[in-house]
């Protein structure tokens, strides 16, 4: 491999080095065993006989390389030596020798010649011995200490290092450097050369450009020519065809040379491309005035009228052939000709035929046709006569019928027709019933006139007048009469009367309005009920009963008429399951009181009873459910327009039922006596209206869960009030207005 020029230099100095290690050097060192005396290496005696192992490894060392003095003899005997007497020095000192503190010092006190050193028992230790100086380097034993002497390309303490011969990079011109064992190489680029690519090759020595092109070398390899005008290519060897681009004009042939072109001109065509076109007009070779048009390689000549030939050199004759028409005479001249016209026809060729008919000679519209040196007239109707001056009578006979009367025209006439005709002869009559003159009835046309046939309750000529029916007065019993069409309306007729004259009086007593077997006598709309013993009123609607048991359906039905009940009403439902607001309609008072009792259960009906006074407006007593049995219906119990409750000496509200659901008195507003409800399924109560309780309240009714009605007043301060938890259930909706000590919870503001 070839390390190049710093592979060398290293080697050179490797090998001045090592000769200052050998015995031939001009300045030598001591070798292992002995101590350097002024400028002589001396020898070490070493007094202990177990020194001999030390001493023959030195002497082997130096029969086997000193005498030769190669730096290989110095490296092996060194080794061999110093390894195998310190080995067999130590070895024995250890064990039979005496124990003694070896020392630098050299004299150590003897003669200033020292040519005799005496190491009493001191033994040199070889630390070169374990080889430590790495890839080939020499190893220099010191005091307890070792010195490397590395191989050239290493470096280090113990020359483990490899020299990176390649930093910096020693390869020039962008060359490629690897490293070796005290050396490198370098990989140059194209175009370079040498241990460092530092010599650049010349691809221009031989010149490669051809033509005398100029050759350019690259740096990095390769060339460039530049190249001759007319040349072209990497070598200029191509010759540019300047004829590639066609520059002779007009057809020209062209021939390429070396940066130039030659063209070969057709007939006609001058120049360097034949782009010169050659006058031929020039000088003028057209006759007469002729104008020469320059063509290539020839002329054309553009001759005046009345020349022709190629140079414009020959009279034209305008009289061959002759272009006279209608048998005209033709006389020549340049560019001309004269025609001599026949009687009748005119003009440059004698082609216009003399218009006899300008002016027109025809009269009254006629028309004039032309002919050779004449005319001839067409006339329009109603004339004639060569030049149409002749007016035709088109009255003559009269064609107007119907006693029209006419009037001559130019080719017609005109009718003035009588009344009720019309047309162009008034051959027409004209209806008078197209208008549609008759409003309510048939139209029958006349001559000039019209008849209507009108419709029933119509008159008039046109039928328009609507016949007033009621001029008679028909209708009866002060109706008012309004007219209509051939008839008549009465209604509506005045109370109590009908028919289509309002002639009827109407029977008020059908059905009979009165009420609890009252007799009707009828009268004009009216009728007077005569009422039996115990009833009165306008219809005997009022029937005053006494004291009433209600016990079955029976008991209902016989006493519904019944507008005031004066006594107690007692209820015991047996053979019906609800009471509703048909059963009493009219019931509007009751003076004593209204009593649910025991004996009022069904306990053979329904689960659910209901009772409803829809009139009832007074209680003049109480009003008492008192039910309390496990086994009774569920009872909801309504006077919706009680007002009033007058208790009298009973209590005025009295509930002790355990099956009540519901009590709805939306419209009380007085109870004049105590209050007593002790009702624990009831379910719903309305008291929306009541303002004043004279008496106690007590009221027990756990399950109630919400009760209709802002405030019930207790207006007697002596009452006793126990709602058993009203604020709680009833939320307030029963108060007192004056508070109470003992139920501050339960009282609120009126």
């Amino acid at each position: 491999m070839d390390l190049g020029f710093a592979g060398r230099k290293s080697a050179l100095v490797w090998l001045l080095f090592s000769c200052l290690l050998v015995a031939g050097c001009s300045d030598p060192k001591c070798q292992p065993g002995q101590k350097k005396v002024g400028s002589t290496c001396r020898s070490i005696e070493r007094q202990d006989p177990s020194d001999g192992g030390g001493s023959g490894g030195q002497s082997n060392g130096n029969k086997t390389g000193g005498e030769e003095a190669d730096a290989n003899g110095v490296s092996n005997g060194n080794a061999n030596g110093d390894a195998n007497g310190a080995a067999t020095g130590e070895s024995t000192g250890e064990t039979t020798g005496p124990s003694v503190m070896c020392s630098d010092e050299i004299c150590n006190g003897e003669d200033e010649d020292c040519d005799t050193i005496v190491d009493e028992g001191c033994v040199n230790v070889d630390e070169c011995a374990a080889l430590p100086c790495k890839n080939g380097g020499t190893c220099t034993d010191g005091d307890g200490t070792v010195t490397c002497m590395c191989a050239p390309g290493f470096s280090g303490p113990r020359c483990e290092d490899n020299v990176d011969e390649c930093a910096p990079n020693p390869c020039l011109n962008d060359g490629t450097c690897t490293d070796g064992a005290n050396g490198f190489m370098c990989s140059c680029k194209p175009g370079f050369q040498g241990e460092r690519c530092e010599i650049s090759n010349n691809d221009c020595d031989p010149n490669p450009c051809r033509n005398a092109g100029t050759c350019m070398d690259k740096a990095g390899g390769g060339y460039v020519c530049t190249c001759p005008a007319g040349y072209m290519g990497s070598q200029c060897e191509i010759n540019i065809d300047e004829c590639a681009t066609k520059p002779c004009l007009n057809g020209g042939v062209c021939q390429d040379g070396v940066n130039a072109f030659t063209c070969t001109c057709p007939a006609g065509y001058s120049g360097a491309k034949c782009e010169t076109n050659i006058d031929d007009c020039a000088p003028n070779p057209c006759l007469n005035g002729g104008t020469c048009k320059d063509g290539v390689n020839s002329t054309t000549c553009v001759c005046p009228a009345g020349y022709s030939g190629a140079k414009c050199e020959t009279n034209v004759n305008e009289c061959a052939p002759n272009p006279c028409l209608n048998g005209g005479t033709c006389k020549d001249a340049v560019n001309d000709f004269m025609c001599t016209c026949p009687a009748g026809f005119s003009g440059k060729t004698c082609a216009t035929n003399i218009n006899e008919c300008s002016p027109n000679p025809c009269l009254n519209g006629g028309t004039c046709k032309d002919g050779v040196n004449g005319y001839s007239c067409t006339c329009v109707k109603g004339y004639q006569g060569d030049r149409c001056e002749i007016n035709n009578n088109d009255c003559s006979p009269n064609p107007c019928r119907n006693n029209g009367t006419c009037k001559d025209g130019v080719d017609g006439y005109e009718c003035t027709c009588a009344p009720g005709y019309k047309g162009v002869q008034c051959e027409i009559n004209i209806d008078e019933c197209a208008a549609k003159p008759c409003v309510n009835g048939t139209c029958t046309d006349g001559i000039n006139d019209f008849t209507c046939n009108c419709s029933p309750g119509y008159s008039g000529k046109t039928c328009a007048t609507n016949i007033d029916d009621c001029a008679s007065r028909p209708c009866l019993n002060g109706a008012v009469c309004k007219d209509l069409v051939n008839d008549f309306s009465c209604a509506p007729c005045p109370a109590g009367f009908t028919g289509k004259r309002c002639e009827t009086n109407i029977d008020d007593c059908s059905p009979n309005p009165c009420l609890n077997g009252g007799t009707c006598v009828d009268g004009a709309n009216t009728s007077t009920c005569t009422c039996p013993p115990g009833t009165s009123g306008a219809r005997c609607e009022n029937k005053v009963c006494g004291s009433l048991t209600l016990r079955s359906r029976a008991d209902i039905d016989a006493n519904r008429g019944c507008t005031e009940i004066q006594g107690d009403l007692s209820i015991g439902i047996a053979g019906f399951s609800e009471l509703t607001a048909a059963d009493f309609p009219l019931l509007k008072k009751i003076t004593g009181n209204v009593l649910l009792g025991n004996q009022a259960v069904n306990r053979q009906g329904a689960a659910v009873l209901s009772i409803t006074f829809a009139a009832v407006e007074t209680i003049g007593g109480g009003l008492e459910i008192g039910i309390n049995q496990s086994d009774s219906p569920r009872l909801n119990v309504s006077f919706p327009k009680l007002r009033t409750l007058d208790g009298g000496a009973r209590k005025a509200l009295f509930v002790s039922v355990s099956p009540v659901r519901s009590l709805l008195l939306p419209r009380l507003t007085t109870i004049n006596g105590d209050v007593y409800i002790d009702a624990t399924a009831l379910c719903s109560a309305d008291f929306g209206s009541l303002t004043s309780v004279t008496g106690s309240v007590q009221v027990r009714a756990p399950y109630l869960p919400s009760v209709q009605g802002d405030k019930l007043f207790i207006s007697s301060s002596q009452g006793d009030f126990d709602a058993y938890g009203c604020c709680d259930l009833f939320q307030g909706t029963f108060c007192r207005d004056n508070g109470s000590a003992s139920d501050p919870e339960c009282s609120c503001a009126p």
